[in-house]
């Protein structure tokens, strides 16, 4: 009897432990019996050996053998221990633990020859080997490792593999198209095929080939690569249409570079061309536990199946095998109606790639914001001019061939048909009637046709539509909402928009409600948040495939609400509404590059090849106006003390006071400080604002290129210093200095500090501008060009020229190298062409460019995310520390004690752009450290209570539900540390966490058991439920659906009280948020850049904001409210909610020349504005941290400007309408003390916009809430 101990950690799908069992069961008929004890923990956790393998394993086996991943550094130092301990052999079967065990190299090699060789017979031949070592068995007994094929072609219906991909063609006979089928050796070697033989037969089914190709590439005997180029090339160009990857990441080598620097390795993807379909087996799920699971897949899974391949430009993850049952190494068990699925999908992209363009159909799809005004805000898009992107890739359609009967020849004729003819859903201002009217419906289902396309829908969603909406065959008993839900025009439900030839343009329709009203009756998604789809859109989407026949889908800009619709967050079934909604159309996601966290959510649960696009230029804040004059009395202030003219700077400094109060940057009664009134300029003017949209496809040029090439170079990088720095150093000046005291005044330069920053920012622009058109490779050149404006700048301010050559040629060398990079933004356009045809994609990485973040470029490329596991960085731990530091004392100061519970808001952004900033203050208020290992987070530890040096303070976290979808490690990271923190031996006046776990736990165990109350007590992450997006509040806000800060408290508690963390997965736990929100101070969150502001998004507002009026009902008390700047990573800074808002109000909201910037862009950017001007709004109907001369200022710049005014009209008078509205009811509730004389104004203008809009509609049937609140 051999008695033989094994354990092993494997990354990936590995069953061989059921082939040990297989091997031992051919011993034991025959040479041998052996007793084995064998362990395989999932690699997440950080596992150790139960202690049961381990007594076996010390006091009766007769061998030990053992693998785990390197960076396991605990089971590392286990099994060092047990090496000293053990007088028996400790074998390794894995190179990367080769030097832990105790035998002989020799052996060791021989060892893991059998494992990577692999299959029954090698490990049938190693456990003989394992009876020699033990002295059980004589030598010689165990044969050598059979050496077995690291890479082939296999087949199910060939007698054994090919090597050679003509050797496998000649077999196989002419059958085109053929697909690729790349999958791990692993499965080959183990006999685990049954979810290959099923993909293949279904593929050649529909009449199309396939090369089923085993890899070891995942491992690194071979590279993927090389493989590619070896099987599914031929003569050096490539055979396949579709390449469909079955596994977990995909090319080894290329991850390991792109996630650390993000550093392509070879262009073998971009040479094969072909769309790469990620499929996915959950080894240790079973079909029936993924259908009960609302997550889809578990973290680690997540990891190595979809955020690893995306790196690659892996689209389409689709889960088509499971476990065939709970054991621990069970076989692929094929899911048939997903592998259906799968095959629907690629014979879609194969198609499009041999259909000719004049036969193609594309749809493309406006987004919109209907809580915002559908009328308003047709092709809704982050920081993109869609209207006229899409006018100008209508132009390049014709040009390339497709079949257009009109094009408009830029985005105001496209948005004036679109509003003429009311393409577009019907809202406050539009009724069906109007839109069949006008010649708005591109085409009408007749109820019978919908009636039969929604008996198709698997029955779980046609219960759901039909419990929401009412069931379609039952119209006449339809009423009220659900009746209008139908879109029913003479029993026919429209479907609006516009087709031109093949191009179907459309604007999204509405997601959770119906009817030409916006309110708390007509918002069904308010009340239910988990609200399919209404019938309308499921018409819409059903006729946009089944009788439009569109070949691609495009949408249009930052972002729509279809990966947003119920259903499982990753891993989607075909109960799921993305996926129903989008059939098995190809899609195309036009987006902004600054927003990889919801890209990911598209490309997850809409199928989306992402096409990013770059960011408006930031340009830098040039103060004007008032607060330009006030700048000047601040110099002639310094001046005139400088000079010790007493008398004259006592009149300035009451100048300064009256312009102060006129600039709105002071509001006190007593007279401001100088000084501080220079702090609060400097702000402003280190501020940037996005100037103008951007329009696929045109790169910046000119001053503009200097404006975007000075905003990436204005920060210290790693690899170079910032422009400023470096034209500080020539001019002798200390750049830190002028940075720590804006308000000195510079006696030579004849100005402040703060000036004199920004007269270098000029500078640096004024030599960007002079280099961009230099065709140089070496930085002589422009190095010569900027010292001359350097020297002229010198004698002009009368600065001393300083040398400092090297650190201006560092940043001068970085900008040639950036501006080519910028030049190929006509990729974007050149790149969705491609998508047209079916071409690959490149993968592009994603990250905050204003940051420096160059590696980002070019644009027009499918965006990834970042390594979970690397998050935070050490980098971001630092700016993360300090930002709790400066957070807790800045509280301590201002209320006398320490706040025992920070609420903070967590978005996605902050680990998809910044590494993990605001993960790592939150670590660190708990009094928590993370432990890296090459670089990644493999666990945490308490910072010991004398080197934090203050109590542990306890941590509310609203998570995004963005992030809840795209980064699971992030809350489960944060759990983790709450229960660490918890279980913290120490006295509850320094461990806000236990007092609090503890008083809780206390209370719960009058209802449940101890370990279950502990476990209630320790929630701490809360967000909405699966499927489901935001808090609500922000749709109750648009709605007017709320009269008391308690009914918006009460629609975020209905929202997010859903628990997230290890073993949580939305757990419904309201009494357990109420109880955290009442101990809530302080509520915070950061921001990275000026790319995105608090404005930005009703998301913003509604989950900050909510969370803040959530804490303050329930708790009688109002939080404090802060906000991180970490711009400047070097510099992080807080602020109060109240100056953050001022800051944007007068840097972009009322900005001039922000202002200016959206004009530029007519209807779209004037629906920017009204969006920006709600966001406003609901800023203060949760938090009242708006300053009241903001909204006077919204009234006297936009509504009773009569130019600003005049272009409103012309352009877009819905979004005046919509300003002019919510500064009426800001006043009606009491959140604005409006000017007796504005407010007049106001309600007399706000008539006549009422007069244009109805103008506009003419005699239309039908009822429309118009105005009305």
């Amino acid at each position: 009897m051999l008695k033989v101990a094994g354990f092993r950690v494997i990354h990936g799908p590995s069953t061989v432990g059921r082939v040990y069992q297989e091997a031992l069961a051919e011993l034991a008929s025959g040479e041998l019996a052996v007793e084995f004890r064998y362990s395989q923990p999932p690699a997440a956790g950080m596992p150790l050996p139960p202690p049961e393998w381990l007594e076996f394993a010390r006091e009766e086996a007769d061998a030990v053998f053992f693998s785990f991943p390197p960076e396991f550094k605990a089971l590392g130092e286990f099994f060092g221990r047990l090496k000293e301990e053990l007088q028996k052999p400790l074998v390794p079967v894995t190179v990367e633990v080769a030097g832990t065990g105790n035998v002989s190299p020799e052996a060791a090699q021989r060892a893991i020859q059998y494992h990577l060789f692999g299959g029954k017979a090698n490990l049938k031949a190693f456990l003989l080997w394992l009876g020699e070592l033990a002295g059980k068995l004589p030598a010689g007994t165990a044969p050598a490792p059979q050496e077995v094929p690291w890479a082939g072609i296999y087949h199910p219906r060939a007698k054994g593999y090919f090597t050679r991909l003509d050797d496998y063609l000649a077999w196989y006979g002419e059958r085109r198209p053929l697909v690729g089928l790349l999958f791990p050796r692993i499965f080959w070697v183990e006999e685990n095929l049954a979810g290959h033989e099923a993909i293949i037969q279904e593929v050649e089914q529909r009449g199309a080939g396939v090369i089923p190709v085993f890899s070891d590439g995942w491992f690194g005997q071979v590279k993927n690569d090389d493989v590619i180029r070896q099987f599914f090339f031929q003569k050096g160009k490539p055979v396949i249409e579709v390449l469909l990857v079955y596994s977990g990441w995909f090319l080894k080598a290329r991850r390991d570079i792109v996630a650390v620097n993000h550093e392509p390795s070879d262009d073998v993807l971009q040479e094969l061309n072909v769309p790469i379909l990620k499929m996915i087996h959950a080894a240790r799920q079973t079909e029936a536990q993924w259908w009960e699971n609302p997550q889809g897949l578990n973290l680690p899974q997540v990891i190595i199946s979809i955020t690893l391949p995306e790196f690659d430009g892996l689209i389409e993850p689709l889960l088509v095998s499971a476990a065939e049952d709970e054991g621990d190494f069970a076989r692929a068990q094929p899911l048939p109606e997903q592998v259906s699925y799968l095959v629907d999908r690629m014979m879609q992209w194969i198609e499009l790639r041999h259909k000719p363009n004049a036969e193609k159909k594309v749809a493309f799809v406006l987004l919109n914001s209907p809580c915002k005004s559908v009328e308003a805000t047709v092709g809704t898009a982050f920081g993109l001019d869609s209207l006229e992107s899409l006018a100008r890739i209508l132009k390049r359609m014709r040009e390339k061939g497709y079949r257009l009967e009109w094009v408009p020849q830029d985005g105001r004729e496209l948005a004036e048909a679109i509003l003429g003819r009311k393409a577009l859903p019907d809202f406050r201002w539009t009724t069906l009637e109007e839109i069949v009217a006008k010649g708005g419906a591109a085409a009408f289902v007749p109820l019978e046709k919908y009636l039969s396309w929604f008996n198709e829908l698997p029955e779980q969603a046609r219960e759901k539509i039909a419990a929401a909406w009412g069931h379609p065959g039952q119209v006449s008993e339809l009423k009220g909402v659900q009746k209008l839900s139908l879109g029913l025009h003479e029993g026919q439900i429209v479907v609006p928009g516009i087709i031109t030839g093949n191009v179907f343009i459309g604007v999204q329709p509405k997601r959770g409600c119906a009817g030409s009203r916006c309110d708390g009756e007509v918002c069904k998604i308010l009340h239910d948040p988990d609200i399919p789809p209404p019938h309308q859109w499921i018409a819409w989407h059903r006729w946009l495939e089944e009788e439009f026949g569109a070949d691609v889908v495009v949408h249009v800009g930052t972002h729509g609400v279809l990966e947003l619709l119920p259903g499982k967050t990753t891993a989607l079934s075909e109960s799921c509404f993305p996926r129903i909604s989008l059939g098995k159309v190809p899609h195309l996601y036009i987006y902004n590059l600054v927003n990889p966290m919801e890209a990911v959510v598209a490309k997850r649960r809409s199928a989306a090849v992402i096409v990013d696009h770059l960011p408006p230029v930031l340009a830098s804040m040039r103060l004007s106006g008032e607060l330009a004059e006030l700048e000047e009395l601040l110099e002639d202030y310094q001046k005139a003390i400088s000079l010790n003219e007493k008398g004259r700077a006592e009149v300035i400094r009451a100048q300064i006071a009256e312009k102060a109060r006129a600039a709105n940057l002071w509001s006190g009664e007593q007279d401001p400080d100088p000084g501080v009134l220079h702090e609060k300029l400097t702000l402003l003017r280190e501020s940037q604002f996005r100037d103008g949209l951007h329009i696929v496809g045109e790169a910046p040029e000119g001053e503009a290129l200097a404006e975007l090439l000075n905003a990436i170079l204005r920060l210290d990088q790693p690899d170079c210093p910032s422009l400023r720095r470096a034209l500080a150093e020539c001019l002798k000046l200390d750049y830190d200095a002028l940075l720590k005291e804006p308000q000195a005044f510079h006696p030579a330069a004849g100005m402040s500090n703060g000036r004199l920053l920004e007269e270098l920012d000029l500078l640096g622009k004024e030599i960007l501008a002079d280099i961009l058109d230099l065709q140089v490779d070496a930085v002589g050149e422009p190095l010569a060009r900027a010292q001359e404006h350097i020297s002229r700048f010198a004698r002009r301010r009368g600065l001393t020229l300083d040398g400092g050559k090297d650190s201006l040629a560092k940043v001068l060398a970085k900008a040639l190298r950036i501006i080519p990079l910028v030049r190929r933004t006509s990729d974007e356009m050149e790149n969705l062409l491609r998508g047209f045809a079916g071409e690959f994609i490149p993968p592009g990485a994603s990250g905050a460019l204003a940051r420096g973040k160059v590696e980002v470029l070019p644009t027009g490329r499918n965006m990834y995310s970042i390594d979970p596991w690397r998050i935070p960085t050490a980098a971001a731990w630092e700016v993360g520390r300090r930002l709790a530091e400066e957070l807790i004392a800045r509280s301590k100061n201002e209320d006398g004690s320490y706040p025992e519970t920070i609420g903070f808001t967590l978005r996605a952004m902050d680990p998809f752009r910044a590494d993990g900033e605001l993960i790592a203050q939150i670590l660190y208020t708990l009094g928590v450290e993370p432990v890296w290992v090459a670089g990644r987070v493999v666990n945490l530890r308490p910072i010991p209570l004398n080197k934090l040096g203050r109590p542990r303070i306890d941590c509310l976290v609203n998570l995004s539900s963005i992030l809840r979808d795209g980064m699971p490690r992030a809350f489960e990271l944060i759990d983790q540390a709450v229960k660490m923190v918890a279980e913290l031996e120490e006295p509850p006046e320094q461990n806000f966490v236990r007092k609090h776990v503890l008083e809780r736990e206390a209370e719960l165990l009058a209802e449940h058991g101890r370990e279950e109350a502990r476990r209630l007590a320790t929630l701490r992450v809360f967000s909405s439920a699966p499927g489901t997006y935001g808090t609500g509040v922000e749709l109750a806000v648009a709605a007017s659906a709320w009269k008391e800060e308690q009914d918006l408290a009460e629609v975020y508690f209905h929202w997010t009280s859903y628990a997230y963390g290890e073993g949580v997965y939305a757990r419904k736990a309201p009494d357990e948020l109420v109880d955290n929100c009442c101990r809530v101070t302080v509520t915070f969150e950061k921001f990275d850049s000026d790319e995105i502001d608090l404005l930005d998004c009703c998301h913003i507002y509604g989950v900050h904001g909510g969370f803040t009026v959530a804490a303050k009902v329930v708790s009688g008390q109002e939080p404090k409210t802060y906000f991180g700047d970490t711009h400047d990573p070097e510099r992080p800074v807080i602020r109060t909610l109240r100056e953050e808002l001022s800051r944007i109000a007068h840097t972009r909201l009322l900005n001039p020349a922000w202002i200016e910037g959206k004009k530029r862009h007519g209807y779209k950017g004037a629906g920017d504005i009204s969006s920006r001007v709600n966001h406003m709004y609901g800023w203060q109907a949760t938090t009242r941290q708006v300053e009241n001369w903001v909204f006077g200022g919204i009234a006297e710049k936009f509504v009773l400007d009569e130019e600003n005014r005049k272009f409103f009209q012309e352009h877009n008078p819905w979004a005046l309408e919509e300003i002019a509205r919510r500064l009426l009811e800001a006043h009606q509730r009491g959140l604005w003390n409006a000017d007796p004389e504005v407010l007049e104004g106001l309600k007399e203008f706000y008539l006549e916009i009422e007069g244009w809009i109805e103008e506009k509609m003419g005699e239309v049937k039908g009822d429309f809430q118009g105005g009305a609140i």
